[in-house]
């Protein structure tokens, strides 16, 4: 079927491609009648009177337009350490640029340091104190904020000021450094901001999950300091860690890859990942844990995997337990 034909939705469309194809002789013997040609226009009017019904506002009593994103995480909530691993990064990267390039060419305020007892590793050191001081200063401010939200007021965030402070040191380092090196004036400053800060603004897992990029681009987004900052893996890990120091050695806490771990030799397994991950989680629980076992996801559902129980938590942002007996 050729696309013009494809592309043709009535009769009338039809005839007009024929007519732009077939010779004027063949269009003719089949578009015309004889006589009054009245036969022709019976023809089309019985097939006129025939109307294709859409089957529409069907059973429309009770309509939700609402729609799930995120395993039901509010966005406000998946937002929260985004902002303030990004307000870091952008204050801080900020500070890196023209402020060093102004210690060094216009007030000259390193070359006064330089002629103090002061060392150079001490000067560099109190630009990368100053740096941080403002990274917290940016993340500090962020939290307060979030913490007048009730959608996004919770502990946690004290616990990301850290991580985001870390996240704008990511950049303190390099940008400094290159910084220290540039004629005056100088065009690159720009050049970072547009290429490197806003497309990891965007695109680094601030807004939305890595996994709705195009699958070349996610191991992009994988390395940058901001998707880490985000992330904030290493949250749990420590809290874990302080946790299993307090009690005395009760529990261990290890540091590994969880793919690569075999589920078989637990009894209970506890998981708090995010939506994308959990199909491929019930496909390793399903082929590795021993019947009886327990798989226990806090917020996040198997698509398809109807839990054997559920459990309120009480909390806003995650307040469902899902259970699966195995």
């Amino acid at each position: 079927m050729s696309s013009a034909v494809a592309r043709a939705w009535s009769i009338d469309d039809l005839r007009r491609i024929a007519r732009r194809r077939l010779p004027r002789a063949v269009f003719d013997f089949f578009d015309g009648g004889v006589e009054d040609e009245g036969t022709l226009r019976d023809n089309r009017d019985a097939y006129g009177r025939i109307r294709l019904l859409p089957k529409v506002l069907v059973d429309v009593a009770n309509v939700d337009p609402s729609t799930e994103i995120l395993g039901g995480v509010d966005y406000v909530a998946f937002l929260a350490p985004a902002l303030m691993a990004s307000t870091a990064m952008i204050v801080v990267s900020q500070e890196a640029m023209w402020p060093v390039l102004d210690g060094f060419l216009w007030n000259k305020g390193f070359h006064s340091m330089a002629a103090t007892p002061l060392r150079p590793h001490d000067i560099a050191a109190g630009v990368a104190l100053w740096h941080a001081t403002r990274g917290f200063i940016a993340a500090a401010g962020v939290a307060v904020v979030l913490a007048v939200v009730p959608d996004t007021r919770s502990w946690g965030l004290l616990a990301a000021i850290p991580f985001a402070v870390l996240t704008g040191m990511a950049f303190s380092g390099p940008i400094s450094a290159w910084s220290s090196t540039r004629p005056a004036p100088d065009q690159s400053f720009a050049a970072i901001q547009r290429f490197a800060i806003i497309p990891m603004f965007l695109f680094a897992g601030a807004f939305y999950p890595i996994e709705q990029l195009p699958g070349w681009l996610q191991p992009v987004a994988l390395v940058t300091p901001l998707y880490h900052g985000v992330e904030l893996s290493p949250l749990p890990y420590l809290a874990a860690r302080i946790r299993s120091w307090l009690s005395g050695g009760a529990f261990s806490v290890r540091w590994g890859d969880f793919w690569a771990c075999d589920l078989a030799q637990y009894d209970v397994v506890y998981v708090y990942l995010s939506p994308e991950p959990m199909e491929r989680l019930w496909a390793k629980a399903s082929r590795e844990m021993r019947p009886g076992s327990l798989l226990i996801s806090k917020g996040f559902a198997v698509p398809g995997g109807e839990p054997s129980l559920t459990l309120a938590t009480g909390e806003r942002m995650d307040p469902v337990l899902y259970v699966w007996r195995m």
